[in-house]
């Protein structure tokens, strides 16, 4: 009995694993250079419904899992470029996309370094002068930024859900507010894609921290008292 009950529990995961397949790729310009911060999301082939997402890494490349035995179809967009589709079908793998200068960064100077920063838990953006604030809310604006996906009014973060937002420290809890307020008005915003690997197991899926740019004393206050707490924990 013991050694049924080892062979069951021993092939299941097994089992579980041969139901998931790795689709993995890499974005680079027209000149094959990488492009970092791409973000890459893979939707449904049946009715194009976002099931996972991740960005691009310093070299662009990235990793998404999905099962096995259905078509999918891989989204890659970024502010500087135009977005770009693939087919996925059932045995595609080490996909290439080559993506074309958006009209947004030809009309514009624009040095990918003095907007988009990584840090070892967080990506922050810097708003100010960021050609994704003209004429758009802070709902749209950060629907453009790197992981995160803004479908019919509902934030999602590298495909998964974005647990709690705060404006200037203060928890958003009605998230209409959102589509109210200007992106002009923001100074930058930090993206944590897994709060809930970095915080407590309370907190599910990711974090986003906008600062308006009247309150850039309170960013840095509030960015100062939150690591601090971090590292008693």
């Amino acid at each position: 009995m013991k050694v049924w009950l080892l062979f069951i529990f021993g092939i299941v995961p097994i089992i579980s694993q041969a139901q998931n397949r790795m689709i993995s790729g890499e974005v680079t310009d027209k000149e094959y250079n990488p492009i970092e911060f791409v973000t890459i999301s893979l939707l449904s082939a049946n009715d194009s419904s976002l099931i996972a997402g991740t960005i691009t890494n310093e070299k662009g490349k990235f990793t998404l899992s999905c099962e096995e035995k259905k078509d999918y179809i891989v989204r890659a967009s970024h502010i500087e470029y135009t977005t770009t589709f693939i087919a996925a079908g059932q045995s595609t793998n080490n996909m290439t996309f080559i993506l074309e200068p958006s009209i947004i960064s030809m009309e514009e100077i624009i040095i990918k370094s003095n907007f988009i920063k990584h840090e070892y838990d967080r990506i922050i953006v810097n708003m100010k002068g960021n050609p994704v604030v003209k004429g758009r809310t802070i709902n749209e604006a950060l629907g453009m930024l790197p992981g995160v996906i803004n479908m019919n009014d509902e934030l999602r973060l590298n495909g998964g859900t974005v647990s709690k937002i705060y404006i200037n420290g203060r928890e958003l809890h009605d998230r209409t507010e959102l589509s109210s307020l200007q992106a002009t008005d923001i100074e930058n915003v930090e993206i944590l894609p897994e709060a809930d690997l970095q915080y407590n197991a309370t907190t599910k899926g990711g974090i986003i921290y906008i600062f308006e740019k009247k309150c850039r004393w309170r960013r840095q206050w509030f960015t100062l008292f939150a690591r601090r707490n971090e590292k008693k924990k």
